[in-house]
């Protein structure tokens, strides 16, 4: 299978008319293996590698790596980008596609899951195709706003 691992767009806007309201996250902090404590805000990623999040982990100096890998996400959400939009009542959180399976967390809080990993009840199942779109109210209190918030994202990559 062609790895797309993690040819992420992310852009996190609010639904608005066009899109001028956004946050383009065009890298990460990235680290192989697993451990779902890196899910967390309080986890110091400072050791951890930059990568861009538009390509996939192949092409940035992991080739033929498959397995668990992380992504770590962080952005300041400003409030007038909830002011300034046409809707003022969610956020949408874009993406793109992740290679092969993955759980998205939010400040520590999962808040999506796609395909399954090996160790989950049905076993290993791709969604690699699938693009990632998740929507939460503006009034959710695991958005901070006008303070740093993290995206993890933690994929398995089948190979």
């Amino acid at each position: 299978m062609h790895k797309f691992l993690l040819c992420l767009l992310l852009a996190i806007s609010l639904a608005v008319r066009a899109q001028v309201n956004r946050i383009d996250l065009a890298t990460a902090k990235f680290k192989t293996g697993d451990d779902v404590s890196w899910s967390t805000t309080s986890y110091n990623d400072k050791d951890w590698i930059k990568i861009k999040s538009n390509d996939n982990w192949d092409h940035q100096g992991f080739a033929g790596y498959d397995g668990f890998a992380w992504y770590r996400f962080h952005f300041r959400l400003n409030s007038s980008l909830k002011n300034a939009s046409f809707w003022k009542d969610s956020l949408r959180i874009f993406l793109a596609k992740i290679d092969d399976a993955d759980e998205i967390y939010l400040n520590g809080s999962l808040i999506s899951k796609n395909g399954s990993f090996p160790s989950d009840k049905d076993g290993y199942i791709t969604t690699w195709s699938r693009p990632r779109e998740i929507h939460l109210s503006t009034n959710d209190p695991l958005l901070l706003w006008d303070k740093e918030n993290l995206i993890s994202v933690r994929v398995y990559d089948g190979g």
